[in-house]
């Protein structure tokens, strides 16, 4: 009888059998709590899925009318768009020459429309999952490029890809994995056009890298820049100019196809034109901020989502040793896939979604720089291999305990969050931790000027190490640590504890803008709630609301109230009636406490009971 090794158990099926564990647990978990449910863009995307497979159209007037009805994606309902009005396609796309249609990419839903006419939500979740045990794969392989230890590759998969960000993303309707997903393939063709291919394996990688602008317009970049690399190095290697033609021929064939669907859907080859909009994309300290953020904030960067990356930072400069024309391609690619993110204004950090899921597709493809690393080191120091595993594993547990068990949300903090309550999974050493969230103050944050020169450090030796530069690198990177020990406790000038919200910044089902201010007038506007909202994530103290109003009559007359309630646990905190006030402008102060330190999401209500005029300027809150 054939003796089984141990190490056999060191296979891309045991990898993929751990991923599978955790990802398909965590879609459960959350769907046996009823938590995590689709939210943000995620409805938009199935419901033109649905559209697809079930009316075989791309107007999306029948699924949109089929979802009001059934709120079988939404449970809560669509919300509306514009106060006052019935439920509506037109609230949710654009009215082009031959229909209404989404302004929602229409490559995810065409991916989606099979999953989902065979599962519903959850089987478009499974199929997501399914696409993160792709990303497995391939990081399998490349680790094939780096060791032939089994043994070593299995602990280094288990540490990079068996983490956030991909777990807890891998069941989240949104294009980001996939274009990491996409782009890990891209990388992965590069690197082996030396390896004889059939022209359908060359057709299917020419279709899948040219599907990228299909997701989004902003992987349109990336798309080029692997179809142009692939190319002039599979014609500099083979002469072959044939098969750069028929590359080059289904990519233009595809641009093609995704140019007519616009002109077809919104009477404009460019597609609804967003991208020209004020706002959406714009250049300032704000950008800066957020491509430092999905990099290294201690809640959307994937640095520390998965510390073990930064053994990643170090490898960029071993990798560009062990193969220099690839690694300037990686770096190019990964450069491609994350600017565009911080130019995105329009839908911060990526809006109502998980935190980081801007850096998805960029997070993606850093585990090949994370893997070489973590390969280099347990080739030659076998010990801190272990360390670095043991730590880098024990810490994922920890997490997965909070946001599977513990159900912490990860969803994204606004940029008026307070300090204290920012952190996801690191409240107890916030203080040490980068946090770029906010630009008011941001740059006055001792903490990311330490981490920042941290991880330059990092780089800097990758780059530049030798046997006897080694001893002076570990006293640079322990004297970043004491760095970042005393910029914790001199954190310098942080948030002030007072926020304004807006009347035009905050939902609302009743009145209308005017400037700033939100009016709803007597006989002209339905009775309602003239803002709701913001849904702020408060901790433990005490705080105090405030709600600048103006309204016609006099003090005796009831014309509404104003409340903080607490839609995490659906109760009223507490309310008080909202009288007239000679159309001046009153304040009006609602002092509460909150007792328990999670799961707070907090709105601050103005209801209109419609029997007179009310003005709203703005809610203030404020810690005591």
């Amino acid at each position: 009888m054939k003796k089984i090794s141990i190490y056999s158990i060191y296979s891309i099926y045991s990898v993929l059998f751990v991923y599978f564990i955790f990802a398909i647990a965590t879609l459960f978990l959350w769907k046996i709590k009823d938590i995590n449910n689709v939210t943000g863009d995620e409805p938009h995307y199935l419901i033109k899925a649905n559209g697809i497979i079930k009316y075989r159209t791309f107007d999306i007037t029948k699924p949109y009318i089929e979802e009001f009805k059934t709120r079988k994606i939404m449970k809560s309902g669509l919300r509306y768009l514009n106060p006052g009005e019935t439920d509506s396609p037109r609230h949710y796309g654009i009215v082009g020459p031959n229909g209404i249609f989404g302004i929602h990419n229409i490559g995810l839903p065409l991916l989606l429309a099979i999953p989902y006419m065979l599962g519903g939500v959850v089987g478009a979740k499974i199929f997501m999952v399914f696409c993160g045990a792709i990303i497995i794969f391939f990081g399998w392989e490349f680790s094939s490029f780096f060791s032939k230890n089994k043994r070593l590759r299995f602990w280094a998969i288990i540490a990079t890809g068996i983490s956030l960000p991909l777990i807890a993303a891998s069941n989240q309707i949104y294009p980001d994995m996939l274009s990491g997903l996409i782009t890990l393939v891209g990388l992965y063709w590069f690197f082996t056009t030396y390896k004889k291919r059939s022209k359908i394996q060359e057709i299917l990688l020419s279709t899948i890298i040219a599907f990228l602008p299909w997701l989004h317009i902003k992987f349109s970049a990336t798309c080029i820049l692997i179809i142009l690399a692939v190319t002039i190095k599979i014609y500099l290697e083979s002469k072959n100019s044939r098969r750069v033609l028929r590359i080059f021929l289904i990519t233009s064939t595809s641009c093609i196809l995704l140019l007519l669907y616009n002109h077809y859907a919104f009477g404009n080859i460019l597609g609804i034109g967003n991208f020209k909009k004020k706002g959406i994309i714009e250049l300032g300290k704000e950008n800066i901020m957020i491509l430092l953020g999905l990099l290294f904030d201690q809640n959307q960067g994937f640095l520390l989502l998965n510390p073990v990356n930064l053994i990643g930072i170090l490898a960029i400069g071993w990798i560009y040793r062990f193969n220099h024309i690839f690694a300037l391609f990686w770096g190019l690619v990964f450069l491609s896939l994350i600017i565009p993110n911080a130019l995105h204004l329009g839908c911060r950090y990526g809006g109502t979604s998980f935190s980081g899921r801007f850096e998805w597709g960029a997070a993606v493809i850093f585990i090949i720089p994370t893997i070489y690393g973590l390969l280099i080191i347990g080739k030659n120091r076998e010990k801190t291999f272990r360390l670095i595993i043991a730590g880098g594993i024990l810490l994922q547990l920890y997490f997965f305990y909070q946001y599977a068990i513990r159900d912490i949300s990860l969803y994204n903090r606004g940029a008026a969050t307070w300090i204290e309550n920012y952190s996801i999974f690191y409240s107890s050493i916030h203080p040490w931790l980068p946090m770029l969230y906010n630009s008011e103050w941001e740059f006055k944050y001792l903490p990311n000027y330490t981490w920042l020169a941290l991880i330059c450090t990092l780089l800097l030796i990758g780059f530049i190490r030798t046997n006897r530069f080694y001893s002076k690198a570990s006293i640079l990177i322990i004297s970043c640590f004491v760095l970042i020990l005393v910029a914790g406790l001199f954190k310098g000038e942080s948030q002030m504890y007072k926020i304004i919200f807006r009347a035009n910044e905050l939902p609302s089902q009743a009145g209308r803008i005017i400037n700033s201010t939100r009016i709803a007038e007597q006989y002209k506007d339905s009775p309602g709630l003239l803002n709701f909202g913001p849904y702020f994530l408060l901790g433990k103290g005490q705080y105090e609301v405030t709600l600048i109003y103006s309204a016609l009559g006099s003090s005796a007359k009831n014309i509404g109230w104003f409340d903080v309630f607490n839609a995490t646990l659906n109760v009223k905190i507490s309310q008080l009636p909202i009288n007239g006030t000679h159309n001046t402008n009153q304040a009006l102060n609602i002092k509460f406490k909150i007792d328990h330190s999670e799961k707070n999401l907090l709105e601050f209500r103005t209801y209109w009971n419609g029997l007179s005029t009310l003005k709203v300027q703005y809610i203030s809150l404020r810690k005591l």
